[in-house]
């Protein structure tokens, strides 16, 4: 802090104005959290963990069948974009017949 005054000061007319504390306090740098608050845990000199507490949030149910319906959808399409870019080698001669027909299988194969 000192050296900021002392280095960092300019002046306006001839009164000093320290810069450095200006944009230190503008920024938060001089601010570090109050370990005696509810969640923060000091870890270090510039190291804080925070914990939140969520029980007094509003959640929103979601069905299960609607979390596995969603993550199908993300496989099916996975599944989809596999078998395009394998159809693609094929064409392009990089695969065999039998190649191709294996990988297919498996993609086809997988959950």
């Amino acid at each position: 802090l000192v050296g900021t005054i002392v280095t960092f000061t300019g002046y306006i007319s001839t009164v000093p104005i320290p810069y450095g504390v200006i944009v230190d306090c503008a920024t938060g740098a001089l601010r570090k959290p109050d370990i005696n608050e509810k969640g923060i845990v000091k870890v270090d000199y510039k190291h804080y963990n925070y914990t939140i507490d969520y029980t007094g949030c509003k959640q929103t149910p979601i069905a299960i069948d609607t979390v596995l319906q969603q993550t199908k959808q993300i496989v099916a399409k996975s599944k989809l974009e596999r078998l395009t870019e394998l159809t693609e080698m094929q064409t392009k001669g990089l695969l065999t017949e039998e190649e191709y027909e294996t990988e297919k299988r498996k993609i086809l194969d997988s959950d």
